[in-house]
């Protein structure tokens, strides 16, 4: 910078004054590019930032519903009446056979003999 101001101390006062208009001009091109950059960053931002947020309410959802369909194992020791919990919970018989790691055809047939 003092570069420059003493290139500017033999040359006229209007000269001087063209110069630093235009080197003022060119930072502000420059200030305003830069502002205009942060304001599309901020829209970025601003455009994941719902995305997230939808994103954790689907994640609040799901959990609220694994919540309303856990298996208290503490207090349903016999698989039988797990079978019955989770099917009165509106479990399908393969996602009771996968979560308890029943055949298929074991909590079928059990969940046909209780009807009986």
């Amino acid at each position: 910078m003092f570069n420059k101001l003493i290139k500017f101390k033999g040359k006229s006062e209007v000269a001087n004054n063209n110069i630093m208009s235009f080197q003022l001009a060119e930072a502000q091109e420059i200030a305003d590019l830069l502002i205009e950059r942060i304001e599309q960053k901020i829209s970025t931002l601003k455009d994941l930032e719902s995305a997230i947020d939808k994103k954790i309410l689907i994640i609040e959802r799901l959990l609220q519903r694994a919540d309303s369909i856990k298996i208290p194992s503490l207090t349903r020791t016999d698989k039988y009446d797990e079978i019955l919990y989770l099917k009165n919970k509106g479990m399908k018989i393969e996602e009771i056979s996968k979560l308890l790691d029943i055949p298929a055809g074991e909590v079928e047939l059990f969940l046909n003999l209780k009807k009986n």
